[in-house]
């Protein structure tokens, strides 16, 4: 329910066709904030790329930073950097701030929900940031191979269980 507000929200955000990231996470904490969500909250990364330039302009409320992907098996797996605010919904001043990144040609930027992190064992261990890093790392960096080794290795994490949160991958690869 709280995914369909906020994509109502963001269509309904007036200045939908010249969107700044941080300008739209701000609206839509705002919105949030006044609805009350009882106690819940979203994390969001909202990002705008330019083809280009290869310039990523991204704000952050909470979330899980992205990775990006050297191209190559076994090359550099890394987070980009970023300032995050606070998830939506928690506090009215809540601050996010707008920040760029130039990719290079090559590159894979890896995004995924929290639910992959946040996937847990019979043991009740997260697959966290570094069992992500990890199935990133052992792949030729085409968005197809990172999405089918992380989607392998929590198989292997979870060990038969049900997700209990959602897991969605999206692999973009920067071309010349």
């Amino acid at each position: 329910v709280i995914m369909a507000m906020m994509q109502a929200i963001v269509h309904a955000y007036p200045e939908y066709e010249q969107v700044h990231a941080d300008h739209l996470l701000a609206h839509l904490n705002e919105q949030f904030v006044r609805k009350n969500l009882d106690h819940n909250f979203v994390t969001a990364f909202c990002a705008d790329y330019d083809p280009k330039s290869h310039v990523l302009q991204y704000a952050c409320a909470g979330h899980y930073p992205p990775r990006i992907k050297k191209p190559g098996e076994g090359s550099a797996v890394r987070p980009i950097p970023l300032h995050s605010g606070l998830p939506l919904g928690i506090s009215d001043d809540s601050c996010v701030q707008q920040e760029s990144i130039v990719l290079e040609p090559g590159d894979t930027l890896v995004l995924f929900t929290d639910g992959i992190i946040e996937s847990f064992d019979r043991d009740r261990e997260m697959f966290g940031t570094d069992g992500l890093d990890a199935a990133i790392y052992s792949c030729s960096g085409e968005p197809k191979c990172i999405i089918e080794s992380i989607t392998q290795a929590l198989k292997i994490h979870e060990g038969g269980r049900t997700p209990a949160d959602d897991q969605t991958i999206v692999a973009i690869k920067v071309r010349e």
